[in-house]
């Protein structure tokens, strides 16, 4: 069904309507944040509902809660597109962050990283895949593809802790973000055997840069501090995650805010 979709979308996006030029808002709230997304319709028609309908044929056939990883680079849009695919399923699927598996701040004042340039503490490069706990993100994962209901912490970008037991998921499909679902080192590799479809949400950094500063911006840091943040942390990580990722099985791209393409299915 993903080869048919392929060649749908392309041929759509070929002979494109003007009244397919046109966007749509939603109000989300993302990691803490009330959001005002701003999607184009050929996102929701030719990428979103498309892809929804894919994940409800395929969890059908399965024996257990369908898994989906969407990974992608810091600020490409992965949390909002993940939140818009949860409002558009009508109660298929649940979007998580990994963000909620980030070790407690205590935890990473205590932790040490190696690094080319030196030893550094985990606060200093918090969002690394070091930072994140992934034993636990594993045990959870491994209970969501069994069991009927069950408990996600979640991240707020507000108080910047994760929260445990916050979500509770029931619905027949979840998806997690986050951006090394695909990583191949620290841990990382043995998550991905447990998603049933890996995405891959690519964007260039150049695009990225503005959003991620006024992210940081809204969380409390001055323009300063949040551009010395993007220096030292958001650009290297943008580089790590598109540099290293394992193969997924379905590329999108991101053109623009709010524009999202599907660009190759791997097989």
């Amino acid at each position: 069904m993903m080869n048919q979709m392929k060649t749908y979308l392309r041929g759509e996006n070929q002979s494109m309507k003007p009244e397919d030029q046109k966007i749509i808002t939603f109000d989300f709230e993302v990691n803490g944040f009330s959001v005002k997304a701003v999607f184009d319709v050929r996102t929701l028609y030719h990428v979103v509902d498309p892809l929804l309908d894919d994940f409800r044929e395929t969890q059908e056939k399965l024996n257990h809660r369908m898994i989906v990883f969407l990974a992608a680079p810091p600020g490409a849009g992965k949390s909002t597109l993940a939140k818009l695919m949860e409002v558009r399923s009508e109660g298929l699927l649940q979007a998580v962050s990994i963000d909620g598996f980030h070790f407690r701040n205590e935890e990473l004042e205590k932790m040490i990283i190696d690094r080319p340039e030196g030893p550094v503490r985990g606060t200093d490069v918090k969002g690394a895949p070091e930072t994140f706990d992934v034993v636990k993100l594993k045990e959870r994962l491994e209970m969501a593809r069994k069991e009927d209901s069950c408990l996600f912490p979640v991240y707020d970008r507000r108080i910047h802790e994760p929260e445990d037991d916050r979500i509770t998921i029931t619905s027949p499909v979840l998806m997690i973000e986050g951006n090394w679902l695909l990583h191949p080192d620290n841990g990382w590799e043995k998550v991905k055997p447990l998603a049933d479809l890996t995405i891959f949400l690519d964007a260039e950094e150049e695009d990225l840069k503005g959003g991620l500063v006024l992210r940081k911006m809204r969380g409390g840091l001055s323009r300063e501090e949040a551009e010395a943040w993007f220096l030292t942390t958001d650009g290297p990580n943008i580089r790590k995650v598109k540099r290293l990722h394992t193969e997924e099985d379905l590329t999108l791209r991101r053109i623009r805010e709010g524009y999202i393409t599907l660009e190759q299915r791997q097989q």
